[in-house]
């Protein structure tokens, strides 16, 4: 009897530790049941738990100019459901998070501490983006109205706020821009940024379907110039206009501080990720151009005869069709604007970007520094002298998806992650291995 509760003991023991051992391993791997479907049927309570269990706290990742230090700090309580939310840095204490779901916290820097808001956005199906303007104690939101079962519509509301300790209210309410309903609506498959230059507003809209035939649908939103979707709008107090065309899932939009010099990046299909040099009236390309090829699925839809008989045809690589192919969607003399780096096959799952320009990691000073979901990588950019090439990159292993990124006033680097952490990223003032010239 003793002997087989000992068996049962060493048994059981070895069990845990594969348990933990696999855990470890697919939430590195983004696998079952962290990478797939399941992960949004698992409760947030289980899940903040298992990832509050297994994700490092503290970490270092030598990169070509330092040694970063990265510490975790667990959002708590929080109903997130990792397709979108925000952060900004409010005051030189204070960083402002608001989730997708539109839940508010305020982190603390120098405590390193959460505390969550009374109030929360409960109005909003998903919130996309937050902006603040900290001189004339201004708020904008990017969020999505839900209008029936798939239909849905694109919000900028304006909302003035006093900020009191580890507290924040929100009031005066005003809608700056509203898009017009869609019908073909999935709220929270797609991106959506805004962006305040000087007086004038950029929001990116993507065309927020799911990866059904590669995001090439009927509608065509994105080359439709009486849609809001596939587009940057630009927005002021008078009209709104397309600043730019051609875009399919735009996660990233940012500027170099106080210029319109604009930066967005945009998710291809399989691959095709790109960062684009936003400029005036150009077109994007989407769905007429891309680096990327056509998911396997849309092949097995298209031989069937199903739907979309503009794409003439396919061969069997999958790959994505020409601009002949497409000519029933796309103008083969219109000129399509080149991203200025694209990741190809890759699959990265580009997001939010930021250009960084802080003496604190001054070798990173003037680069963009870009985010990612799938790839899990920071990716630095140095730019050129115009500002609108890239000439060198870096990629920087991070080993969690990427939402948003934030720099503070002193320089340091906030990512926030899908599983509900904050990322605090510093200079662990560390030797690094080899000489690395300046």
């Amino acid at each position: 009897m003793i002997k087989k509760s000992i068996k049962f003991v060493i048994a059981s023991s070895v069990l845990l530790v594969f348990i933990f051992g696999y855990f470890l391993y697919a939430k590195d791997k983004r696998m079952w049941p962290f990478g797939s479907s399941i992960s949004y049927m698992i409760p947030n309570s289980a899940k903040s738990l298992i990832y509050g269990f297994i994700q490092d706290k503290n970490k270092e990742i030598e990169t070509y100019f330092y040694n970063l230090e990265l510490s975790y700090y667990q959002i708590p309580n929080n109903n997130y459901l990792t397709t979108g939310g925000s952060i900004k840095q409010i005051n030189t204490e204070k960083i402002l998070y608001v989730s997708e779901n539109g839940e508010i916290y305020l982190f603390d820097i120098n405590k390193k501490k959460f505390f969550k808001n009374k109030n929360h956005f409960n109005e909003f199906n998903n919130v996309r983006d937050i902006e603040i303007d900290k001189s004339k104690k201004k708020f904008y939101i990017v969020a999505v109205k839900k209008d029936g079962e798939n239909c849905g519509s694109i919000n900028l509301i304006k909302y003035d706020y006093d900020l009191i300790k580890n507290s924040i209210n929100f009031y005066n309410k005003k809608t700056l821009w509203e898009s017009e309903k869609n019908c073909s609506f999935k709220s929270k498959l797609s991106g959506a940024r805004v962006l305040k230059v000087k007086e004038n507003f950029y929001v990116s809209t993507g065309i927020f379907v799911d990866p059904s035939y590669s995001g090439i649908i009927p509608e065509n939103f994105s080359q439709d110039i009486k849609s809001s979707f596939g587009k940057i709008i630009k927005i002021n107090n008078k009209e709104s206009t397309i600043f730019a065309t051609g875009f399919r899932n735009p996660q990233g939009l940012f500027n170099i501080k106080n210029t319109e010099i604009i930066f967005g990046t945009d998710h291809g299909p399989n691959g095709g990720d790109e960062v684009n040099y936003i400029s005036k009236f150009h077109n994007y390309g989407w769905p007429c151009i891309s680096y990327g090829k056509l998911y396997s699925k849309f092949s097995d839809e298209y031989n069937k005869g199903r739907d979309f008989p503009h794409i003439k045809k396919l061969n069997n690589d999958v790959i994505y069709p020409t601009l002949k192919e497409l000519e029933d969607f796309c103008d083969q003399n219109k000129f399509y604007s080149e991203p200025i780096y694209t990741f190809s096959r890759e699959k990265i799952g580009i997001s939010q970007g930021i250009h960084y320009d802080n003496d604190y990691f001054n070798q990173f000073k003037d680069n963009i520094i870009v985010s990612s979901l799938a790839g899990r990588t920071l990716f630095r950019f140095v730019l050129n002298q115009n500002k609108n090439e890239i000439i060198s990159s870096e990629q920087i292993y991070i080993g969690n998806r990427i939402r948003d990124l934030e720099v503070t006033n002193d320089g340091k680097i906030l990512a926030l992650t899908d599983n509900g952490f904050l990322i605090y990223i510093e200079n662990s003032n560390k030797e690094l291995s080899d000489f690395k010239p300046n």
